[in-house]
């Protein structure tokens, strides 16, 4: 499955494909089921044991092993969850690891509060050309981080208004829904020159880059 990501450990993949054709056959999305698979193959990895001697422990390290906001743990957590769920219920495995496990506490936010203007700032004026354009696709296209690691260079629309060009960006969210947002003309001339027909933010493998390498990339750059 998805062979042109890097996959996971023999142990697992039988299991994983169970469960991918599983969530197919539900009709989840494809970057939903993509998403699931990610992670868990990140996680299988990562932990280096067979599915069924994962504990609870192995669960919470890789939870906390990388610099992670709540929203990207709770992913985490989700997708971990879904194929033991999976596999408990079509009798793979008697135990869920996560089940066990107290649920993450995401911080209340009534609204998303900007980032302080110095911190744009530096992002902004970054040296690396894609960490720029994360935080500028964030801070001035106000898009989420799944949204910005998914831009493609076709995404880039387009039109002519009283002779002068007009510029929106189609914007791909989760479940498979799509926004249009309007650009300035120099970011999307540098979304075009940089991706060209492909995607902006590349994967190390093949396809977009993952949501929680675009959060590093933002939060190391504005500080």
């Amino acid at each position: 499955m998805f062979t042109s990501h890097r996959q996971p450990p023999a142990s697992w993949t039988k299991l994983i494909d169970e469960w991918v054709l599983d969530m197919q056959a539900r009709c989840l999305t494809e970057r939903t089921v993509e998403s699931y698979w990610y992670r868990v193959t990140d996680f299988a990895r990562v932990c280096s044991k067979p599915p069924r001697q994962v504990s609870p422990v192995d669960v919470q390290s890789w939870l906390t092993e990388s610099d992670l906001d709540a929203s990207a743990k709770v992913g985490r957590r989700a997708s971990i969850n879904e194929f033991y769920k999976w596999a408990v219920r079509s009798n793979k495995m008697k135990n869920n690891p996560v089940a066990s496990l107290p649920p993450i506490k995401r911080p209340k936010k009534p609204t998303k509060q900007p980032a302080p203007e110095s911190a744009v700032a530096a992002g902004v004026w970054a040296e690396n050309l894609k960490a720029r354009l994360m935080v500028r696709l964030d801070a001035e296209a106000g898009l989420r981080r799944e949204e910005i690691s998914k831009v493609k260079g076709p995404d880039v629309i387009e039109s002519v208004h009283a002779g002068e060009s007009i510029y929106h960006l189609l914007v791909h969210g989760k479940g498979g829904k799509t926004r249009i947002v309007p650009i300035s003309n120099d970011l999307a001339q540098e979304i075009r020159s940089t991706a060209g027909e492909g995607w902006l933010f590349p994967g190390k493998v093949d396809g977009h880059c993952c949501v929680d390498h675009a959060y590093r990339v933002i939060k190391r750059t504005t500080g």
